[in-house]
């Protein structure tokens, strides 16, 4: 996941070393910043996205929920800032490659991932999300998170053998903000349940259901 390089661009305190990917809601960087041993990574938000102010409450509060999870198989969130009017938010970076290149490459060589492989890879997804479905705030209220974008898109492969989800929040704000927009169903078409696609309300249920797919599809190679 090393990215395009795009030079050495400043980001407030961060230097931006290679654009890793565009997405509904912004660009994914590369990083490096100030007394920090590891690179890490930046995804900058677009303006258009949180230029209603509801949209970006929406944005702020399912941001700071994700920032409190704290499991191996989720992408840690760091911080959550502000750069002359941009928001941005600071994740982990893994080094590896999204299991839907990994797809697209045992596809191209007309060969299948390893069952074992799989069957581990689902088992830490299927931890992350059971972690994430029961999250509770200090007080021991349920958080209710749902990630709402469980696709291979969003699981990385890290060369260390370690598989993480990511985008949790970030899926949730976005869907909150395309919701508003008549005629448009948001997500990945393949992978949502039937209640996501008829745009009904969804529960923890949802994100097992894509996990079933992404599972399948690992599988199969279909």
């Amino acid at each position: 996941m090393n990215g395009r390089s795009i030079g050495a661009l400043m980001f407030g305190k961060y230097k931006l070393i290679s654009l890793l990917g565009r997405g509904g809601m912004g660009e994914v960087f590369l990083a490096r910043g100030p007394q920090l041993k590891r690179p890490v990574v930046i995804k900058r938000i677009l303006a258009s996205m949180l230029s209603d102010s509801d949209m970006l409450r929406a944005f702020l509060d399912e941001t700071r929920i994700a920032a409190r999870l704290r499991h191996p198989n989720i992408v840690r969130i760091d911080e959550l800032g502000e750069v002359e009017g941009e928001w941005f938010v600071r994740m982990e970076y893994v080094e590896g490659a999204a299991l839907s290149e990994v797809l697209k490459r045992a596809a191209r060589g007309n060969e299948h991932l390893p069952v074992e492989a799989v069957l581990s890879m689902g088992a830490g997804l299927a931890s992350a999300l059971d972690y994430a479905h029961h999250a509770t705030d200090p007080e021991g209220r349920a958080l209710q998170i749902v990630h709402r974008d469980v696709t291979p898109q969003n699981v990385l492969l890290a060369r260390s053998g370690e598989v993480k989800l990511i985008d949790f929040g970030v899926a949730r704000a976005e869907q909150r903000f395309l919701r508003t927009m008549p005629g448009l169903v948001k997500g990945k078409l393949p992978y949502m349940s039937p209640e996501q696609a008829d745009g009904r309300r969804i529960d923890a249920r949802s994100d097992i259901f894509a996990l079933g797919v992404c599972m399948w599809e690992s599988l199969t190679g279909r």
